[in-house]
């Protein structure tokens, strides 16, 4: 399971997610941001969630269950 905001200090939270992607790794991505434009493109990246600041703790509970849910469907 991986957090990713998009402004990070290198690069954007996408373009890591596409980096970690190219090489074949497939991690459970949860997106927590302040900016909501790039949702489109984090669902196209197959992100299980895209939390927008501020958010609960309810929110980032909902998002780990959709991970448990999504990693239950694939075994």
């Amino acid at each position: 399971m991986l957090f990713l905001d998009i402004k990070l200090q290198d690069c954007s939270g996408i373009d890591l997610a596409k980096e970690i992607l190219s090489q074949g790794l497939k991690p459970y991505i949860i997106f927590t941001t302040a900016y909501g434009e790039y949702a489109l493109e984090a669902f196209r990246l197959s992100a299980v969630d895209y939390l927008l600041k501020p958010f609960s703790q309810e929110d980032i509970s909902r998002a780990i269950d959709k991970v448990f849910e999504r990693k239950s469907n694939t075994q």
